[in-house]
């Protein structure tokens, strides 16, 4: 209990690298102290971090095991864990897996779903973004209401643990300024003294996509400041982002690819040859869009492939 306490302050201090390497300290001692309750959540909140950390893999490895251990004997922590691990393997882009892994959460939350809390609903805006990807706009908007029901229980406009996904899902549905709106409410529009946000790092990651959505050039201030926030907090993701916002597009693929983001580096491939990089970039970004199903970015690829083959020819 006194890790957990550890891991909670150096959370919210944005210390991730610290936080992950309490929780798994605590998790080692829950393996052997016979208390069920303090193990399930010793594995949710692992998981947790190791996602805000940007340690995909290890995260869900931690949390698919907290759901195979604990799913017979304690169902809703067994719920708890995957529910992170399912948000590991968006990130990773295994979107099939998600979807599977969202499919067991809500089976162990059986009747609860109906009464959401914002820790069960991780996956939520990761599916709404997956179905929107794939052509679903009708599973799309089904999984969103039930995300908005759950600001609305809680008495907020938008949630900054959930907008961290919703914002880009807005922004492939095309509603830019709802897009922007939700961010900067996440960001301390309703928070107390401008604290900043847990999860500040992965609303920063949601805030690149906004800006170049928004066609905006002045994105040389953000790099600046994720390159500054990676420092603080250890989040890996945070260093490609800003070589995505510096135009240094293969550069950000690779690192990407690095961490386990396939599908973060496909799409920076993708944007690379539009900007006149080598079109082998094309190949090598095809799998991971395609192992994810992300319909518009396939689409994009292959109008591309197009347009080098009328050049070729």
């Amino acid at each position: 209990m006194a890790l957990d306490a550890v891991q909670h302050n150096l959370q919210r201090q944005l210390h991730y690298a610290e936080a992950w390497e309490s929780t798994g300290k605590r998790l080692e001692l829950a393996l052997t102290a016979g208390n069920l309750a303090e193990l399930g959540d010793s594995y949710a909140v692992a998981c947790w971090n190791g996602v805000w950390l940007g340690v995909f893999e290890e995260a869900r490895a931690i949390g698919r095991d907290g759901y195979q251990r604990l799913r017979v004997d304690a169902p809703l922590f067994a719920a708890h864990s995957l529910s992170w691990a399912a948000l590991a393997s968006f990130y990773l882009g295994d979107w099939d897996a998600l979807l599977q892994e969202f499919e067991l959460v809500v089976g162990a939350l059986g009747e609860r779903r109906a009464a959401l809390t914002s820790g069960f609903s991780m996956p939520w805006p990761a599916v709404a973004f997956v179905r929107e990807a794939r052509g679903d706009r009708t599973g799309s908007d089904e999984i969103l209401a039930e995300i908005y029901d759950v600001e609305r229980a809680r008495g907020v406009r938008a949630s900054a643990t959930l907008s961290a996904l919703v914002v880009p899902t807005l922004l492939l549905r095309g509603e830019v300024e709802e897009a922007r709106t939700r961010l900067e409410l996440s960001f301390g529009g309703e928070r107390p003294d401008n604290e900043r946000p847990d999860n500040l790092p992965l609303l920063k990651l949601a805030e690149a996509d906004v800006i170049l959505a928004e066609g905006r050039g002045d994105t040389a201030e953000l790099a600046r400041e994720l390159r500054e926030l990676a420092t603080e907090t250890g989040a890996h993701y945070l260093g490609p982002t800003a070589l995505r916002l510096e135009g240094r597009l293969i550069d950000a693929a690779e690192a990407y690819d690095a961490i386990g983001m396939t599908m973060y580096a496909a799409v920076a491939r993708l944007d690379a040859v539009e900007r006149g990089a080598d079109p082998s970039q094309l190949e090598a970004a095809l799998a991971p869009l395609e192992r994810a199903g992300f319909r518009r970015e396939l689409e994009r690829l292959r109008r591309l492939q197009e347009d080098v083959a009328r050049t070729d020819s």
